[in-house]
């Protein structure tokens, strides 16, 4: 029994690697990393794959430049989402509930929020997003260059799809493509 799990263990990390691989996550690759610990739920950062093993990867964290490489699953990884597709069109059609992701000026994390409510400043006409973190309730009022879909990375299709309405977005060399992925 104990080879069966040895072995069921191995062929993980295998996946593991080969889905590393088909992402096109190898050592100086950018990535984004889903940090461990609760105080970190829900968030993602940038950072750099300076180191590659098996069923792990050494990643510098953009945020905290002065602090050694850290040691991550693979499954904490994914290749950098795209910029929502017609940003401006993207903002025209967020309606309240919408799942995000909140930039914090501080920790350059990327954050899950809900939004909550939108509003217009009476002089500069600029759209305010009231937005609300699922995990620890905070809120905030921010502009649209600090938010983003709530990207999900669906590594065998190597698409991303957008939480608040399921679209799908197919990476293609240089980029992506916006389109259905044939669903």
């Amino acid at each position: 029994a104990g080879a069966a799990v040895e072995a069921a263990v191995e062929a993980a990390a295998e996946g593991d690697a080969d889905a590393l691989a088909r992402d096109g996550i190898g050592v100086g690759a950018r990535v984004e990393v889903a940090q461990p610990g609760d105080e970190y739920l829900g968030s993602w950062f940038e950072g750099e794959v300076v180191e590659l093993e098996r069923e792990r990867a050494r990643v510098r964290l953009a945020a905290f430049p002065n602090d050694e490489p850290e040691w991550m699953p693979h499954s904490a990884l994914r290749p950098p989402p795209p910029a929502p597709p017609g940003m401006t069109a993207w903002a025209a059609s967020l309606r309240p509930d919408d799942k995000l992701e909140l930039r914090d000026p501080k920790d350059g994390g990327w954050w899950e929020v809900v939004l909550v409510d939108m509003s217009r400043q009476r002089i500069s006409q600029e759209v305010l997003f009231l937005v609300r973190s699922e995990h620890f309730g905070d809120e905030h009022e921010v502009g649209i260059g600090q938010l983003r879909p709530r990207w999900r990375w669906l590594s065998e299709s190597q698409q991303w799809q957008m939480a608040h309405d399921g679209a799908l977005f197919a990476t293609v060399k240089g980029g992506f493509d916006g389109g259905d992925g044939g669903a």
